[in-house]
């Protein structure tokens, strides 16, 4: 005689943290179906070995990283990748003001090219790396680009921890259509951003240019996570990032 599984997918469900915008009753149709929506892609970013939180805004998220990630990880030395969800979400200044904690700002560029990259070189090796996606499937796969790959590195290997923030604006159908986001809004809105000279800075598309400005040189699609959870995602329920 089998046994079915008659667990329900309340039961199943990946806790949210934070308080709830409005009451479920309350939720327009747009909003519920964002909970479902990260509630699947949990679950398949579970299924391929990522660890997933799901928090209801950045603040949220942080919190998160601050009283539980942090804590878990045991770590000592800490670094960060490029990522405005990262630097919107207030966690380097945070992480600054405890002690006991060696912080890599590699936020900090006046210090210089030659010793910034000498500092995200080291920061390979951190206990506990903190960036985010340029986009994310609904298979459960991550998608990133940089221009010197030290970000992209660091969540592929070296660092023992990685939590990435990834705010549902970055959630794609597939990986074709998380590549296009990237090339059609992620990287034109950056290179804007940081007043880079590229062709997408005025076509708002990729161009696939050599100017020596590009900063979409790497990239990197992580389909598993090994080890098992090494690499913990932090899905927010509000647009973070680009």
């Amino acid at each position: 005689m089998t046994t079915e599984n008659t667990a329900s997918p309340e039961q199943d469900a990946i806790p949210v943290l934070g308080l709830p915008r409005l009451c479920s009753q309350f939720m327009s149709p747009s909003e519920n179906n964002w909970n479902i929506v990260l509630q699947q892609v949990g679950k398949k970013l579970r299924k391929n070995g990522f660890g997933v939180s799901i928090a209801q805004g950045l603040e949220d998220a942080a919190k998160h990283v601050m009283e539980t990630l942090l804590p878990e990880s045991a770590a000592k030395v800490v670094s960060f990748g490029g990522s405005m969800s990262v630097r919107e979400s207030g966690l380097l200044e945070a992480m600054k003001k405890k002690s006991e904690l060696n912080v890599m700002d590699t936020f900090d560029m006046s210090i210089g090219l030659p010793a910034m990259m000498e500092l995200r070189r080291q920061a390979l090796l951190c206990d506990l790396f903190i960036c985010s996606a340029n986009a994310l499937t609904r298979d459960g796969e991550l998608i990133l680009v940089d221009a010197f790959g030290n970000r992209t590195a660091a969540v592929q290997f070296g660092p023992r921890k990685v939590v990435l923030l990834v705010g549902r604006n970055k959630i794609c159908a597939t990986l074709e259509e998380g590549l296009d986001r990237i090339k059609g809004l992620a990287a034109p809105a950056n290179v804007q951003r940081l007043g880079k000279k590229t062709p997408c800075a005025k076509t708002g598309y990729c161009m696939d240019c050599n100017s020596p400005d590009r900063i979409c040189s790497v990239w990197t699609v992580v389909k598993r996570c090994l080890p098992k959870e090494r690499i913990h995602v932090v899905l927010i329920n509000e647009n973070a990032g680009y």
